[in-house]
């Protein structure tokens, strides 16, 4: 029987067979359609939803303990996307899938999509601040059609321009599930964190901040009424 760490460790989606039809090229279709505008695609499911929404200011203990692990939930989703794009670079927003090197060092040693992992914790953590459970359908919804169409443009993006060395990526690191220990590829190229590029997440701060602002305010004025 194979240990727990290393059960944990196994992709649920693998890599191969590389095939050139099948649904998976529609996907990545799809995804390299999507991709230069990703973030107007959550902005604007957020600008449908919102006149339906109820958010909620916190008055018991537990209501507060929500409104907390929300918050931690969204600092950590910043935190993560921060520490991919530090070890990633500045073209993780560009507008066109592109990568000059293979990342494979810092959370990419754990995780091939750590971007999207700290993405989705930001959508829920969102959710839980805002109050209103509802929200969750449409974050997954949203996160859903994004990334099964964004991941599979992007490995087909990395198989093609890295062939063998992203293929040996991808059966030592998980797609979706980190694995527990940091995959060591001793012929990795060891990039300094690039903190210009982590910094650029500080614009993504401010939108999220901006929402929150927004619905607190609706909160605010509907329990006056």
């Amino acid at each position: 029987m194979k240990p727990l760490e290393e059960l944990l460790e196994q992709d649920i989606w693998p890599a191969e067979p590389q095939v050139k039809g099948g649904f998976k090229p529609l996907l990545a279709r799809l995804g390299r359609l999507l991709f230069s505008h990703r973030l107007e695609i959550g902005l604007g499911v957020t600008a449908v939803v919102a006149p339906f929404v109820r958010p909620t200011i916190a008055t018991t203990r537990s209501g507060l303990g929500v409104k907390v692990g929300g918050l931690g939930l969204v600092l950590a989703g910043l935190a993560v996307r921060m520490w991919a794009a530090g070890f990633a670079g500045r073209h993780t927003r560009s507008e066109q899938i592109e990568g000059s090197k293979l990342a494979t060092t810092g959370p990419y040693a754990h995780l091939r999509n750590p971007i999207y992992l700290g993405s989705a914790l930001l959508g829920v953590g969102m959710v839980l601040l805002i109050g209103d459970r509802r929200l969750l359908t449409p974050c997954a919804v949203t996160l859903l059609v994004l990334y099964f169409g964004l991941i599979p443009a992007e490995e087909e993006f990395l198989s093609e321009k890295f062939r063998e060395e992203y293929e040996a990526y991808c059966r030592h690191v998980p797609r979706f599930l980190p694995r527990l220990r940091p995959w060591a590829n001793a012929g990795a190229e060891k990039r300094p964190f690039d903190w210009s590029a982590a910094s650029g997440e500080w614009r993504l701060s401010l939108i999220l901040g901006a929402i929150w602002g927004t619905f607190r305010i609706i909160a605010s004025l509907s329990k006056l009424k």
